[in-house]
């Protein structure tokens, strides 16, 4: 059908997916046959993600890549927490840990999504926001800062005029 593979136990999913669209985009697949093609390939958690899909979302390859990458809990959080973790070097090829770095960083920023200003905007808050838990172990700060990706500046984010309030009501 597709002359591609089929998933095995041992495949990363997000790599299969990858070498999945990268095969269907030199074979010139139109893309709204690319779920119809998938998904007799899938097996396991994948699998049953996308049997999980109404028959309408189940045609559609962003909503099954994304039901997936859900059922599988991968996230931008998980590619932060892979990137923040990763430590040292395992190997004798300190270029692969720089290429790790920088796949799970591609990953967590999704560079080709956002503005520069954006990114930096991102990496700042992070930064600011792990400070805050490290000094004041204070969890709930990140619920207070409203970390979330639907607002663009980090003044928004963090109300940076409020915390110092907040901090000392909280204190």
């Amino acid at each position: 059908m597709t002359g591609l593979p089929w998933m095995t136990k041992e495949d990363d999913v997000e790599a299969y997916l990858e070498a999945f669209e990268q095969a269907a985009t030199v074979a010139k697949w139109d893309p709204g046959s690319w779920a119809a093609k998938l998904g007799p390939l899938l097996i396991g958690p994948a699998q049953a993600a996308y049997r999980a899909l109404n028959r309408i979302e189940a045609r559609d390859y962003s909503k099954v890549k994304t039901a997936i990458l859900y059922r599988l809990e991968i996230s931008l959080e998980t590619y932060w927490n892979k990137f923040r973790a990763k430590k040292g070097l395992k190997s004798s090829r300190p270029w692969l840990l720089v290429q790790t770095f920088r796949d799970l960083a591609e990953r967590w920023l999704q560079p080709e999504e956002h503005t520069v200003k954006e990114l930096v905007d991102q990496i700042v808050l992070e930064q600011f926001l792990m400070d805050l838990m490290g000094n004041t172990q204070r969890p709930s700060l990140l619920v207070i800062c409203g970390y979330q990706n639907e607002v663009s500046t980090v003044k928004e984010k963090m109300r940076l005029d409020e915390i110092p309030a907040m901090m000392t009501k909280n204190g």
